[in-house]
């Protein structure tokens, strides 16, 4: 991606969940692609 969201940088990462052929299922950012879950792992106020 050209330039992070300013979401992402304050750590407001939408979350999605992707599957991929040799990892499974697991969550990136829709928006600045960052791997990995959210702190609570649901979304919440600051979290999707």
């Amino acid at each position: 991606m050209a330039r992070k969201s300013w979401r992402c940088r304050i750590g407001w990462h939408k979350w999605v969940l992707v599957s991929g052929p040799e990892d499974g299922a697991y969550e990136e950012c829709a928006r600045c692609g960052k791997n990995g879950t959210p702190p609570t792992g649901r979304p919440g106020f600051m979290g999707g």
